[in-house]
């Protein structure tokens, strides 16, 4: 028998050499290979491995990969478990305020489309509206992009101004990203006009960094990968790890000349002048009929882009509503239940999905309040907020001609009421 016990301070039960397995073994009865490393079980009348290390090696023409590393072209590639994407909402699916939106002149304003998208469309004196939209144009393997485009006459900024889509991400979501040598940024995405394009990522306040990409045919989707420097960028600033903005990551199609520059490329510094887009860059915004399009945003650890992680509707929309959420109105259900306080004024409890921060709350249209028998209607203007918490807030109604100590339940008729916890 090639098993001996512990007393002996030798081998224990169950482990043994790959060359002295047990004489008599049981079915059923496992061991440990101590030279092998691997764990066997014996079925009836032989040994079958049921793990072993080697499996999880490869050698081949350019690539080595182990248990433990993986060397592809000669380059170390540290293997990532578990999620990779820590952007939510990358594939374009959740639109919670609407699927199509055309902003007027002037600009000076912030526009969400898809959730965690949102395009800044600053300070322009002429030109067609710009129209925002979560489109069905999208590349195989995605449903939705998130579309921008202008009318027949490009836009003529103003100083300052620019266009650009961007996401922002939280700090304790990206603080495991700071210390790595490298990341990985890639998308899809088409525009009409073909050219160099521009990839400012900031910390949100005091570094930033451009990464210049190529569109090689204009109205055809590509996919682009970037390899971005990381650990090089903590040398200064403030990099949070809570959950205020950790990194911006902003995609520019267009700027005034005052927010063109080439401080950044390849390289983190000190955030100062605010250039953004590179001089050699497409200033797509300023030509007439112009449309950026994307989706399949991934931001993950390592040198190379893995295929994008897919993750359900469900969970993504979970991911999107801690930060808004955009409840369409239903006459026919109750979204708070009470007391009338006074005979005017309704003290009302309202529960929702936790969010990242305690949010605002607007109500847009119209509502009634309901006790006992009797509908009674009430406008957004007589419903406020109070005491909200991550996910609980204290409603208070303004109405009239009810009864103290009532029980009450409001519902919402018209329009809708919105959660904002945005970044």
């Amino acid at each position: 028998m090639a098993v001996s016990s512990t007393s002996s301070g030798s081998l224990k039960t169950g482990v043994c050499l790959s060359t002295d397995r047990p004489d008599n073994p049981y079915n059923g009865q496992v061991i440990y290979e101590t030279d092998t490393n691997r764990t066997l079980i014996y079925d009836n009348s032989a040994w079958v491995v049921i793990s072993d290390p080697s499996l999880l090696s490869y050698s081949g023409t350019g690539a080595t990969v182990t248990a433990d590393a993986m060397t592809v072209a000669g380059e170390n590639v540290t293997p990532y478990t578990g999620r990779r994407n820590v952007v939510k909402n990358g594939d374009m699916r959740i639109a919670q305020r609407y699927t199509s939106n055309t902003h007027g002149s002037g600009g000076g304003s912030v526009y969400w489309y898809c959730d965690r998208f949102r395009v800044h469309n600053y300070i322009w004196t002429s030109g067609g509206n710009v129209t925002t939209s979560q489109s069905t144009d999208a590349p195989d393997g995605f449903t939705y992009s998130a579309k921008w485009e202008n009318g027949a006459t490009g836009l003529t900024f103003a100083s300052g101004g620019s266009q650009f889509v961007e996401t922002r991400l939280e700090g304790q979501d990206v603080a495991h990203l700071y210390s790595l040598e490298n990341i990985s940024v890639s998308f899809y995405v088409k525009a009409s006009t073909a050219g160099t394009y521009t990839l400012t990522v900031t910390n949100g306040s005091t570094r930033a960094i451009q990464k210049k990409y190529t569109i090689s045919s204009p109205n055809t989707w590509e996919k682009i990968s970037i390899t971005m420097p990381m650990s090089s960028g903590l040398s200064s600033g403030t990099w949070v790890t809570d959950n205020s903005t950790g990194m911006i990551f902003a995609w520019y199609f267009g700027a005034a000349s005052d927010r063109i520059g080439d401080d950044y490329v390849d390289s983190w510094d000190t955030r100062g002048n605010y250039h953004y887009l590179t001089s050699d860059s497409v200033n797509l915004a300023t030509i007439g009929n112009s449309s950026f399009q994307i989706t399949g945003v991934q931001i993950e650890p390592g040198d190379k882009a893995t295929p994008f992680e897919h993750r359900s509707y469900g969970e993504e929309l979970a991911l999107c509503q801690r930060y808004y959420q955009r409840n369409l109105a239903d006459g026919d259900d109750a979204i708070a239940s009470g007391v009338m306080y006074t005979s005017t004024t309704g003290i009302l409890s309202y529960s929702f999905p936790k969010m990242r921060t305690a949010p605002t709350i607007t109500f847009v249209g119209s509502g009634d309040i309901v006790t006992g028998g009797s509908v009674t209607g009430v406008s957004s203007s007589a419903v406020g907020a109070s005491e909200t918490q991550l996910s609980t807030t204290q409603l208070g109604v303004t109405t009239s001609g009810l009864t103290a100590g009532h029980g009450v339940v409001l519902r919402w008729d018209t329009n809708y009421f919105e959660l904002s916890a945005e970044l």
